[in-house]
C-alpha cells in the first residue's frame, strides 16, 4: 500500500506541474485566436480540434504497442513540451497562423497525457484505494491548475500573453521527468504483448467496445458532458469578448476564471470528494451529477443572464474537474489492461474533445445567417437528460462486467 500511495503522489506532482503549463498555453493562446481571427470563428476553429485528437490518438496506440506504457508517457510529454517551445518561437517571430495550431495541439496533448496518468493509477489501484486516493491525487494535480491560473491573470499584462507560452513549454517538459518515476516504483502494468503485437486488439482497441458494451455508453456519456461544455463556453466567450476587448486584460480575465475552478477543485478533491466516495453509493453521484446540470440549464433557460450562464459554465467545469473525474475514472478498474490504455483512450481522449466537435454544427448554424444563442440552453438541457440515461445504462452493465469476470 506504501509503495501504491508513494506512486500515486509522484504521479499527481506530475499532473500538478503538466496542469500549471497547461493554464499558461490555454488562456494565451485563446485570447490570441480570439483577438487575431474574431469571436465568430471560435466555434469552427474548436470544432476542427477534433481531427488534431483523433490523429493524436491514433498515434499513441501505435507508438503504445512499440514502447509500452512507461516509455510512451514519457515521449508524448518531453514532446509536447517541445512543441509549446518552438510554437512561442514561432509566434513571437510573426507567424500567425501558429495560433491557431497550437490552440488544435493544447486541445489535443492535455488529456491524452492525462488519461495516460489515469490508465497506470486504474492499473494500480482496487475499488477501495481509488475511494481513498482518487481525491488526493486530484486535490496535488489541480493544485497545479490554480497556480498557473494565478500567475497568467499576475503576469498577463506585466509578461504580455505571447511570453507566458514559455513557461508553458518548461513546465510541460519538467512533468515529462517527474511522471517516470510512478512506473520506477511499481513497474508496467501486466499487458498481453504477443496479443497487441498480433494486432488482435488493434491500436486504438475498437473491438473491445463490442466485447464491452458498457464501454460503448461511457464514450457517449463523454460526448455529451462535452456539449455541455461547449454550448456554456462559446455564450461565455461571447460575454467576455463584448466586455473585454483588449488582449492581455482578457488572458487575465481567464486565467483569473480559471484559478476560481481550481481552487474550488483544490478544497474540494482533498476535502469533499474523499467523503463523498466512502459514504454515499457510487451509482448515485454518477447519476446525481446530470441532475444538477439538468436544473442549471432549465434556469438559463428561462431566466438567460450574464452571471447564470458564468455560473452554469463555473459549475460544470468544477464538478468535471473533481467529483466527476474522480468517480467515473472507478469505472475502469474491473477492466483489463487494453480497456484501461487504449479503448480509454478512445473514449475519454478522443471522446472528450469530439464532442467540442459540436462547435462546428454552431457555426454551420452561424454560416447558414441564423443566431444560435438561443439554441444554447435547451440542447445543454437535452444533452444532461441523455447523460443521465447512459449513466444509468452504465451502472447496470458495470455489475454485468464485475459477475462475469
Amino acid at each position: 500500500m506504501r509503495s501504491v500511495t508513494l506512486a500515486a503522489i509522484t504521479t499527481s506532482l506530475s499532473a500538478m506541474l503538466l496542469l500549471a503549463g497547461y493554464e499558461f498555453v490555454r488562456s494565451p493562446v485563446t485570447s490570441l485566436v480570439k483577438v487575431t481571427y474574431g469571436i465568430d470563428k471560435l466555434p469552427l476553429i474548436m470544432g476542427l480540434s477534433v481531427f488534431g485528437v483523433l490523429g493524436a490518438v491514433w498515434l499513441y496506440g501505435i507508438v503504445l504497442t512499440y514502447l509500452g506504457p512507461r516509455r510512451t508517457l514519457f515521449a508524448f510529454s518531453l514532446g509536447s513540451g517541445l512543441f509549446m517551445g518552438f510554437s512561442f518561437w514561432a509566434i513571437r517571430a510573426g507567424f500567425e497562423w501558429m495560433a491557431i495550431l497550437l490552440f488544435i495541439f493544447k486541445e489535443a496533448y492535455v488529456v491524452l497525457i492525462i488519461e495516460q496518468y489515469w490508465s497506470f493509477l486504474n492499473s494500480s489501484f482496487d475499488k477501495e484505494k481509488a475511494k481513498k486516493l482518487n481525491g488526493i491525487v486530484l486535490g496535488i494535480s489541480s493544485t497545479g491548475g490554480f497556480l498557473g491560473g494565478y500567475f497568467v491573470s499576475t503576469m498577463a499584462v506585466s509578461w504580455g500573453t505571447h511570453s507566458l507560452l514559455f513557461f508553458s513549454s518548461i513546465l510541460t517538459i519538467g512533468s515529462a521527468f517527474l511522471s517516470d518515476i510512478g512506473y520506477r516504483i511499481l513497474g508496467e502494468p501486466k499487458r498481453n504483448q504477443a496479443e497487441e503485437m498480433t494486432g488482435k486488439s488493434g491500436n486504438l482497441g475498437l473491438n473491445l467496445f463490442v466485447t464491452y458494451p458498457a464501454l460503448s455508453y461511457l464514450f457517449l456519456v463523454i460526448v455529451l458532458t462535452q456539449i455541455l461544455s461547449t454550448v456554456a463556453e462559446i455564450q461565455w466567450h461571447h460575454w467576455m469578448q463584448l466586455t473585454i476587448s483588449e488582449l492581455d486584460l482578457q488572458t487575465a480575465f481567464q486565467g483569473r476564471f480559471w484559478m476560481a475552478i481550481n481552487g474550488t477543485c483544490l478544497v474540494g478533491n482533498f476535502l469533499i470528494i474523499p467523503f463523498l466516495m466512502k459514504r454515499i453509493p457510487l451509482k448515485f453521484i454518477h447519476w446525481g451529477i446530470p441532475v444538477i446540470h439538468m436544473v442549471t440549464f432549465i434556469l438559463c433557460i428561462f431566466w438567460p443572464s450574464l452571471i447564470l450562464v458564468t455560473a452554469t459554465f463555473y459549475l460544470f467545469k468544477t464538478l468535471d474537474y473533481s467529483l466527476f473525474r474522480a468517480t467515473k475514472e472507478t469505472l475502469y478498474i474491473p477492466y483489463p489492461f487494453d480497456v484501461r490504455y487504449r479503448a480509454k483512450s478512445v473514449i475519454d481522449a478522443f471522446g472528450y474533445r469530439f464532442g467540442k466537435g459540436s462547435a462546428l454544427g454552431l457555426d454551420l448554424i452561424q454560416r447558414a445567417g441564423f443566431s444560435f444563442q438561443g439554441l444554447l440552453a435547451p440542447i445543454g438541457l437535452t444533452a444532461a437528460f441523455a447523460w443521465f440515461a447512459c449513466m444509468r445504462a452504465i451502472t447496470k452493465g458495470e455489475k454485468q462486467t464485475l459477475k462475469n469476470r
